[in-house]
């Protein structure tokens, strides 16, 4: 696989984590979603300005993307109500490897070879291991279930917008649709949900973290679905991943999260799984 693209794909990882870490960090975390997808939707809609219209073989992935992003910030709002970054993140991306790379073979053609398919494993289990030893030991039951939902949704929606973006003619623009188009409910959820737009809890800084972090997170996600043009899905997605690493380093240094050995073991085994990842051909 191309050094660049491998190296390309970490960085927004890094870029990954720290909008979850602002999420995590919210006081309200509903409203903290709200003005992420506001954020990430105001940049879009810049993006805008410089791309074609994405081509209409694409529109019905956007369309459908639509709902399952939305799905996704809800879920992964829920999730964090009740579990910490350090635990509810690796539980949440743990699961997507496996299931785009299953994804792709099923609706893309696409076809790994065995040491690569050994590597996307070896990566899993490592995102896995490290969401088993959070603070205070495992996970309650039903943020663990929210949390592998959020999963399916993450594998969901990476398989679509893979395939809609190389429909698309251009994937900047396939995501600057999306992603401008995301930000339109969120009012309205805001509203159902309270009544009101404001919030009552919001600490002092959230808000502007949160409209920020949304814009970094549409760069991300820009960029990460680009490689997904250049390079197989589920390897992409695997190398995504690995910003549980970055999010477990997150919490431990800036939201006072624990940091065991164990998470440290499970850190290496994600790096080595990196390694072979990008050795593969």
């Amino acid at each position: 696989m191309t050094g660049w693209v491998v190296a390309l794909v970490l960085a927004t990882a890094v870029l990954h984590a720290g909008w979850n870490a602002v999420l995590r960090h919210g006081a309200d975390r509903l409203w903290t979603s709200a003005l992420l997808a506001l954020g990430d939707g105001a940049a879009a809609a810049l993006g805008l300005l410089l791309v074609p219209l994405p081509s209409a073989a694409s529109l019905p992935f956007i369309v459908a993307s639509f709902f399952i992003h939305t799905a996704y910030r809800l879920l992964l709002a829920a999730a964090y109500r009740w579990g910490e970054l350090g635990a509810v993140y690796p539980s949440a991306r743990g699961s997507a490897p496996l299931l785009v790379t299953s994804g792709a073979a099923l609706f893309a053609g696409e076809h790994l070879s065995p040491p690569a398919l050994a590597a996307i494993a070896v990566i899993s289990l490592g995102i896995i291991g490290l969401a088993q030893h959070g603070l205070g030991g495992a996970m309650p039951r039903h943020t663990l279930a929210v949390a592998l939902a959020t999963g399916v949704t993450i594998a969901s929606y990476s398989v679509m917008d893979g395939i809609g973006s190389r429909l698309s003619g251009n994937s900047f623009s396939y995501v600057f649709w999306l992603e401008a188009s995301e930000a339109l409910p969120w009012p309205f959820i805001l509203l159902l949900a309270r009544g009101t737009l404001r919030s009552g809890r919001a600490a002092r800084g959230d808000g502007w973290r949160a409209l920020l972090g949304g814009a970094v997170s549409m760069i991300g996600y820009s960029l990460v679905v680009w490689a997904m043009t250049l390079a197989p899905l589920g390897i992409v997605s695997a190398l995504r991943e690995t910003s549980v690493v970055f999010a477990a380093l997150i919490g431990w240094l800036f939201l006072g999260e624990r940091l065991s050995w164990r998470r440290v073991g499970a850190c290496g085994v994600i790096a080595a799984g990196i390694m072979a990842l990008a050795l593969t051909r």
